[in-house]
């Protein structure tokens, strides 16, 4: 989960460096929780959870770039970022359902401690995302996209738990599940 945390924080901060009005770019895009809601909602209904958010990381990163080569056209690129950060918040919020049907009952609330702590040194140097732009203007960017697409190829070896009759309750239960 530090990915999503990162890249979430990362591209509200980003947003103000992106062509035109800096106030109405982070506006637009600290506007993409609400219909991100509904978008997540749909995604988990109706599709596998890998599934789901292994294209989201990949359309994250997509985006990512696409936003930064379209630079020529505010309007363009702020609507690609848009898109950006509406599927990485949809990845955050399924990452919550997500690890907490992947691992039994007892360890729900030790994995996803663990996952918020080390997702907590994202959000610490997200921040300093800007200052890589420095170093080479497309350094955030890439950065950021490549962390998506790396995600994006990782999410595809997790286990399956979408529309399972029964959870995992403990450690044997996951590793029938694996077979």
């Amino acid at each position: 989960m530090k990915y999503p945390l990162s890249m979430r924080y990362g591209a509200s901060i980003l947003s103000v460096s992106m062509p035109g009005d800096k106030y109405v770019n982070f506006m637009v895009i600290a506007l993409t929780g609400m219909p991100s809601i509904l978008f997540t909602y749909t995604m988990l209904k109706y599709m596998n959870r890998g599934w789901a958010l292994s294209i989201s990381f990949l359309m994250t990163g997509i985006s990512i770039l696409a936003s930064k080569y379209y630079s020529w056209n505010a309007t363009i690129s702020l609507l690609i970022f848009f898109l950006a950060k509406l599927v990485i918040h949809h990845s955050f919020t399924s990452l919550y359902v997500y690890t907490n049907e992947m691992w039994p009952t007892v360890l729900h609330h030790r994995v996803v401690s663990l996952c918020l702590m080390i997702g907590r040194i994202g959000s610490i140097t997200a921040p300093l995302s800007p200052l890589l732009g420095t170093v080479l203007e497309m350094l955030p960017f890439y950065l950021f996209s490549g962390f998506a697409g790396l995600s994006a190829i990782m999410m595809l070896f997790l286990p399956e738990t979408f529309r399972q009759e029964k959870l995992p309750d403990s450690i044997d239960d996951i590793r029938k599940m694996k077979k």
